[in-house]
């Protein structure tokens, strides 16, 4: 399987047929079918019929090309992936991140996803057997991953900012006292 995240670099379009916003394809040969809130092997099985006045045995294979999955947040490799297969588990996307850093939540993983217009929020606990249960375990087109920081993060990141001034302050008398030497 090639995962593949996106980024500010060039995108490279896949061969195939665009859906309109009405949910109808453009077919040489057979024109406009709507396929609208069809699963995939019906819609395959709709073109195939339409395609029989024309073809003797046609082969139609229908694969969503913009199946992606975001993940943000305490992860190695924060991205957009791109999903070629259109199934992938919560901890697949996880490792294509390149896991969680050591300040990442494991027992507070939030999976945001929309249907029909409701946007639907789940806390995961990576720690727990019931994360296998979750109606969230297989990620959906356009899922959201995020993985919340530990406290520690935040206090980590704070003392950083808190000793930045006492360190330039002490670069700067480091640097007066070298100069009234000099």
């Amino acid at each position: 399987m090639n995962y593949s995240p996106t980024g500010g670099g060039a995108r490279t379009q896949s061969l195939g047929y665009l859906v309109d916003p009405d949910g109808n394809i453009e077919l040489p040969l057979s024109g406009k079918i709507n396929i609208q809130g069809l699963k995939t092997q019906v819609a395959a099985d709709t073109i195939r019929q339409r395609l029989l006045t024309y073809l003797r045995e046609p082969t139609v294979t229908i694969r969503s090309l913009n199946f992606k999955v975001s993940v943000l947040g305490e992860v190695n490799r924060p991205a957009v992936y791109i999903i070629p297969d259109e199934r992938i588990t919560l901890p697949e996307v996880l490792s294509l991140a390149g896991d969680l850093t050591v300040f990442g939540r494991r027992e507070n993983v939030t999976v945001i996803r929309e249907e029909n217009g409701v946007r639907q929020y789940a806390k995961i606990n990576l720690l727990t057997r019931e994360v296998f249960d979750s109606p969230y375990y297989y990620l959906h087109k356009n899922d959201l991953v995020y993985v919340e920081p530990i406290e520690a993060r935040a206090t980590f990141l704070d003392q950083r900012i808190q000793l930045a001034p006492i360190a330039v302050s002490a670069l700067t008398a480091i640097a007066l006292l070298l100069i009234n030497f000099r």
